[in-house]
């Protein structure tokens, strides 16, 4: 069963976008299909592939699902949350390898801003 996570909460309709992603626990070994739901305008506000992935005709009515394969579930919902809120919620264990790999989902999705927020933290992380 996919797990539904993001900013939109459990029946908001309002959500036009389901991401799926691949959640690993990294711990246990273990994967599964995620859900991350989301709106449309503000993906596309703050991300230049989801900006093009909304451009398409096919992408106009109804929810629009966008699958994102080499991403790590919780580079994804970091990242649209950085969208909606314009802050990373890090956590103490986050380590150089934690913020280098929100830096190439960053990457992947477009965001700039994000980039540079993550490598920021990669430079003061790496020193401390």
């Amino acid at each position: 069963m996919a797990e539904t996570t993001g900013r939109p909460r459990a029946g908001d309709s309002s959500a036009d976008v389901d991401i799926y992603t691949t959640w690993r626990d990294r711990q246990a070994g273990l994967s599964s299909q995620s859900v991350i739901r989301a709106h449309r305008r503000v993906l596309c506000s703050g991300s230049g592939f989801f900006r093009s992935a909304c451009s398409g005709a096919a992408a106009t009515a109804g929810t629009m699902r966008v699958s994102l394969e080499g991403l790590l579930h919780d580079d994804v919902a970091a990242a649209v949350e950085f969208m909606y809120t314009g802050s990373v919620a890090e956590s103490q264990e986050w380590t150089v390898g934690r913020w280098e790999s929100m830096r190439d989902a960053a990457v992947k999705l477009d965001m700039p801003l994000l980039r540079q927020e993550c490598q920021r933290h990669v430079g003061r992380t790496a020193v401390s």
